[in-house]
């Protein structure tokens, strides 16, 4: 590598960790404002380093929502519902905010018993509980769709044999 290679590489370097800083100042100004905004704001940490900024206070306003298993690789993975409102460019969360409202299944995500009265306990909106009702009726009506069609196909598979046997002659 020639000097004025290595002059230019370093150049590139400086500016990428000049604008990677740049974000970090931006941040904190924001979460300072926010902060202000909110006294009892909180930052979570959520798997794979999800940053939240949560408060009580976004809860009966939180019509918005991020809906992600827990994990990818487990088949009966926790549904994880992400309550939100918007401060501008700002998603802020409910408090708290994560719930776990259902698990993953074979054929589709399927609710946990009481999930709504989970969050209306939390002090979400009915908008959102909606909102979530209407997810997992798609999610059964796809699932029944599903199993019906593979019922269908059963029906034609010459493999499965007849219902009645040759032998009661």
């Amino acid at each position: 590598m020639t000097p004025l290679e290595r002059i230019q590489q370093l150049r590139t370097e400086g500016s990428k960790l000049r604008a990677d800083a740049q974000t970090k100042f931006d941040d904190a100004d924001k979460l300072e404002k926010l902060t202000q905004r909110y006294p009892d704001l909180r930052v979570h940490v959520g798997r794979w380093s999800k940053v939240a900024y949560c408060t009580k206070e976004a809860n009966p306003h939180a019509i918005h929502h991020d809906l992600r298993h827990n994990c990818g690789c487990c088949r009966d993975s926790p549904l994880e519902l992400w309550p939100y409102m918007m401060v501008g460019e700002d998603r802020i969360y409910s408090e708290p905010p994560c719930i776990q409202i259902g698990e993953r299944s074979e054929h589709g995500d399927r609710p946990y018993p009481g999930w709504a009265d989970k969050l209306k306990d939390a002090g979400l909106p009915e908008e959102l509980i909606r909102t979530i009702k209407g997810y997992f009726r798609e999610e059964k009506r796809e699932a029944l769709e599903y199993l019906n069609s593979s019922m269908r196909d059963d029906e034609d598979d010459d493999t499965l044999g007849d219902e009645e046997s040759d032998d009661d002659t």
